[in-house]
Order: structure tokens, then sequence, then C-alpha cells
């Protein structure tokens, strides 16, 4: 985590999700975030040396947020391709009944990208035929060390016992592509529950921020003799405030940004 403060690793990691990100980009949401810190520093009247803190915080976190942005797109784009790969290997297997032929002609649909690399790894090493225990298993475990889907799990151990014993697999095929379905979409549910409680957190932090706003302006109304505004206590807590307001914004992305297939 701590390396992310460097840009340079920040840029390495999203390059590893298969997007890119310039430096440039990286000072643009650097410069705005720390100005909206101080924007809220000022608005809530606080000391110079805290509105530092408060910064500093936003300059901290940003590099999770960027990579949580990042890596919600790249979970995204794993579970199409897992979830497209299950659909197709089983059709494909269900003509010719055998792995290698269903892997190469499932293998069409990805001409680029993370599956397309992990299907020819396990294309190559079934065509190799240098294995330690079971053939078929390593060659597809392959593939499930890059996407550990418990579907997919199930999906290849029906594979291999077909392969090896023979029959009739259309009702199973059958039975298996109906609850990849169900899986997938408790998947986009999950994914849309995430997304609504995303949402009714950021809007309730912007309504307990409206009304810090509305109480610190009555605040600052009041006679000089009276107001609390400078008063030390209530330059910690509103400073606290806001930093938790950070944390809370950073947990909900965390959460959203978790892995789609596991």
């Amino acid at each position: 985590k701590f390396e992310l403060f460097l840009p340079g690793n920040l840029q390495r990691q999203i390059d590893s999700y298969g997007y890119s990100f310039s430096m440039g980009r990286y000072c643009v949401f650097l410069s705005v975030s720390v100005t909206c810190a101080v924007g809220c520093g000022l608005l809530f009247s606080l000391r110079w040396y805290l509105i530092i803190l408060v910064a500093i915080a936003c300059a901290i976190s940003l590099p999770s947020l960027i990579l949580a942005g990042y890596k919600q797109m790249y979970e995204h784009k794993q579970f199409l391709d897992v979830s497209d790969y299950m659909d197709q290997m089983l059709y494909s297997f269900r003509l010719n009944q055998k792995i290698l032929l269903a892997l190469k002609d499932t293998r069409t649909l990805f001409q680029e990208g993370r599956m397309h690399e992990v299907m020819g790894e396990a294309i190559q090493y079934i065509e190799r035929g240098s294995f330690h225990y079971e053939l078929y298993k390593e060659a597809l475990e392959i593939i499930e060390r890059a996407y550990p889907a418990k579907r997919l799990v199930s999906i290849h151990e029906y594979l291999r016992t077909v392969e090896s014993n023979g029959g009739a697999c259309d009702e199973g095929i059958e039975l298996l592509l109906q609850d990849k379905a169900v899986w997938a979409d408790n998947v986009m549910l999950l994914q849309e529950d995430k997304k609504a409680a995303r949402l009714r957190a950021v809007f309730s932090l912007i309504v307990t921020m409206l009304l810090a706003v509305i109480f610190h302006m009555v605040y600052r109304s009041m006679p000089e003799q009276y107001t609390i505004v400078y008063h030390p206590l209530t330059q910690a807590v509103t400073t606290l405030y806001l930093l938790l307001n950070i944390a809370i914004f950073c947990k909900v992305n965390r959460q959203i940004a978790k892995s789609w297939i596991v």
C-alpha cells in the first residue's frame, strides 16, 4: 500500500490491469483533491496547520481511490471474460466432447487480453503432453488460477469426467448452463446492490457536510464573545470529522472494487 504513494508504482499497477494512466492525469487529480481539502478547511475556519493535515490526508488517500476505480473496471472485465468463457466452452464441448478442441474454439472469442493468454498456456500444456498427475486437470488449473470462480472449477471437472469416461453430456451441460446463468445474474445483482450502497453512503456524506456547513455559519454569525468556531476543541473535532469523511469514502470505494468472481 505504501508503494502506491510513488506515482510510478501506481502507474505500473494500473498498467497491469490493462489500462493506461499518465502522470499528468495524476497531477490533475492531486491538485483537485488538495484544492478541495483546502477549500473545506477554509470553509470551516480551520487553522492553517489543520488545513495542511486534511490536505495531506487527501493526498495520501488519492492513490487508493484511483486504483479502486481502475480495479472496479478490471474486475468487471474479468467477470465478463470468465462468463463468456464458461458459456462458449460448454457449447463447444457439447459438439465434439474434446477439451482441447473446445479450448481452441473458445479462444477465438478472445483476440487479446488475459483470457487469451492463459487459454494459450493451457492449450500449449495439453499439446506438450508432459504432466505430473493428470494432464487436463493441470492444464485447466492455469485458467482457474487466473479466474478463481467456483463455477469454473465445477465446469472443468465435469468436462474432464466426460472426456475420460465418455457418454451423453447434453443434459449435464444444459444444467451447467442454467446454473452458470443463475450465478451470473446473482453476481450482477450483488454489484447493483454495492453501487446502490455506495450512492447512499456518498449521499449521506454530502447531507452531513451540508448540515455541518449550516451549523458552522450559525456559529460564525454569533457575537465574537460567544462563538466557538476557533475554540481548540471545535477545531479538533471538525478536523476529525473531515478525516473520518475521507476514511469512509475510501472504505466504500474499496468495498465496491472487490473481486466479482470470488
